[in-house]
Formats: C-alpha cells, structure tokens, sequence
C-alpha cells in the first residue's frame, strides 16, 4: 500500500496535474434554435433537439460542429480547447519542492473546452 500510494505522490509531483487528472473526453452542450435540428461533430451524429450534449476528446484539434435543419440552409461552427483546465493550480501545489511543472502543463488533456456552444445565428430558410 506504502508503494502505491508513494508511486502516486512520485508521479504527481513529477508531472503536470492538470494532464494527469483531467480525463479524456469532455462533455459539450451544443445550443440549437429548432427541436428538429440535427446536430454532428466532425461528420458524427450526435444527437437532434434544441439542447444536444455530446462528448469531445480532448485532443487540442479543431472540432467543427454541423447544424443541420430541414428547410433551412446548414450551419457549420468551429469549436476549440483554449481554456486552462481548473486542475491546472495543483501543478503549483508542490512549489517549494519543484520549479518546472506548472511550466510544462501544457499538453492536451490541461485545456477544456467551453462547456456551452449556443448558435446565435438566425436560421436562413432555402427558397
């Protein structure tokens, strides 16, 4: 139990938290103006409604997001990590002991995305 529990505190102390912590996807609610909107991510279906959640993996790619609607014209948003993950303060945690971790947080598990993408646009209908 010492040896696990000591691996741990090594392997937290020695790395960036933020990376280590944060898991692998993330969960997006994707704000639609119409019930019988289908909403994708990357070419994927992920759900139809006005409020869709799906999950992204953290990946520090691109993410476009496809909104489509019958009778109106498709609508494409682009969604990114740029967020510092909250987790991103525990690498300063051991300062006394360890100057580089929170300098090398950076890797693509430590941003988030944000958690909410609402389509301001007004839905343009096909004639």
């Amino acid at each position: 139990m010492k040896k696990v529990f000591s691996l741990l505190l090594c392997a937290l102390l020695l790395s960036n938290c933020a990376s280590v912590l944060n898991g692998k996807q993330q969960k997006v609610s994707v704000q639609t103006k119409s019930s019988k909107s289908i909403v994708y991510v990357n070419g994927v279906k992920q759900g139809e409604g006005k409020s869709v959640v799906s999950k992204l993996r953290r990946d520090r790619g691109v993410k476009q997001i496809k909104i489509v609607t019958e009778g109106y014209k498709d609508e494409y948003l682009v969604h990114y990590q740029n967020q510092k993950s909250p987790l991103y303060i525990m690498s300063w945690v051991p300062f006394g002991l360890l100057f580089y971790p929170p300098f090398l947080d950076y890797g693509p598990k430590s941003f988030n995305y944000k958690r909410e993408v609402i389509n301001k646009n007004k839905l343009i209908p096909i004639a």
